[in-house]
């Protein structure tokens, strides 16, 4: 259905000849019937950038920046940008849309049975030369956008302090990268429906330079962190998140499966993380053999230290956060297959210790269900 105050279909019928009574389409339709209409449609970067200037009035008690292009974004209180690229990606979606239907319309009033007149081919062409200016002035505008929004980013003195007090969360900072990547993805498939096109090509690298320089930006910000297993577990969180924006056809792929199949980075980031925190705790039990009384001395010694250091552990790691339930069970699961089979197999090795593990808090049981309490935040 056509919008308000525009012909309706059965008006553009009327205004169009009709089949003619030996079956053939008239040549040609009334002059300036569709270009009226494309002109009607056609959007231009003024209007684009009207669109941004509305949502940065939102955000007037905040500041804003310029780049060198002299096209603003303006940042709320937080240092956020106040505005996103999906205002942007909706007027292009909205109008190219509305252009694509003319041209519908068209196939359907305006063709011959084999040739298209030459009034149709005039409009196609300026249907196809609005759309891809409209093209244009989106990655002109989404790149400026890109450039500009960085600089809070490197400039946010408050990294250390939130990754400590979101326990090492996905960072406001990385949500609101990746709504921006989001929004992108967004534009980049209404110029694919609408008019595919090199500027697909150009808003497809922008996405991946986006999501490169915020991985980036997130191994250089953990470096903030004094604490090398908070580094990590932030790390790993936040490039799952990201991960999942990255390849959305594998991210859905993979949602629908029961298990949560991992990046390499991610990979790299849950295995450091395990060294630095856990590793001290499994190497408290000896691998060496000695005979004896020694030999008693030392696996009894060498329970308590492991005890000791798996409840430091646990005590100083309890409320850090993983977000994501699935992810959250992985890590949990990959602790448990590295410290408590390690401690397990210990014990089976030195039936003898038995009597000092009948206390409730050392038995392998017990601190496996105190790892399914970490990282609930």
């Amino acid at each position: 259905e056509l919008d308000q105050g525009r012909p309706s279909i059965a008006g553009w019928r009327a205004a169009v000849p009709e089949l003619r009574t030996n079956g053939s389409m008239a040549a040609c339709p009334p002059r300036g019937l569709y270009r009226d209409r494309i002109r009607t449609v056609a959007v231009t970067g003024a209007q684009i950038r009207s669109t941004l200037s509305s949502h940065s009035q939102s955000g007037q008690s905040g500041s804003s920046c310029s780049g060198d292009s002299g096209d603003s974004v303006s940042y709320n209180n937080s240092g956020s940008p106040s505005h996103s690229p999906s205002a942007v990606a909706t007027d292009f979606g909205a109008h190219g849309h509305e252009l694509a239907m003319v041209a519908r319309q068209m196939m359907e009033y305006m063709f011959t049975p084999v040739v298209i007149s030459p009034e149709a081919q005039s409009i196609f062409s300026e249907i196809g030369g609005s759309l891809e200016r409209q093209g244009d002035r989106l990655y002109e505008v989404l790149s400026s956008m890109m450039e500009e929004v960085r600089t809070p980013m490197e400039e946010d003195d408050t990294w250390a302090i939130e990754i400590l007090r979101g326990g090492g969360g996905v960072h406001r900072n990385t949500r609101l990268m990746v709504d921006y990547i989001t929004s992108m993805r967004e534009a980049c498939a209404s110029t694919q429906n609408c008019a595919p096109s090199n500027n697909t090509v150009n808003l497809g690298d922008l996405i991946d330079d986006t999501i490169e320089y915020l991985e980036d930006l997130l191994l250089r910000k953990s470096e903030l962190c004094s604490d090398p297993s908070l580094r990590y577990i932030f790390l790993l969180n936040n490039s799952h998140f990201v991960a999942q924006v990255s390849e959305p056809s594998v991210s859905l792929y993979l949602e629908q499966r029961s298990e949560l199949n991992l990046t390499p980075e991610c990979k790299k980031f849950m295995d450091s993380y395990l060294d630095v925190s856990w590793g001290h705790v499994l190497s408290c039990i000896p691998k060496s053999r000695f005979p004896g009384p020694i030999h008693c001395w030392i696996n009894t010694s060498s329970l308590a230290k492991f005890e000791s250091a798996f409840q430091k552990t646990y005590r100083a790691q309890k409320f850090w956060k993983v977000p994501d339930p699935r992810l959250r069970d992985v890590l949990r699961r990959a602790i448990a297959e590295r410290v408590i089979s390690g401690y397990g197999d210990y014990l089976e090795e030195h039936p003898e210790l038995e009597k000092h593990i009948g206390r409730e808090s050392s038995s392998p049981e017990v601190f496996k269900k105190m790892l399914g309490e970490l990282f609930e935040g």
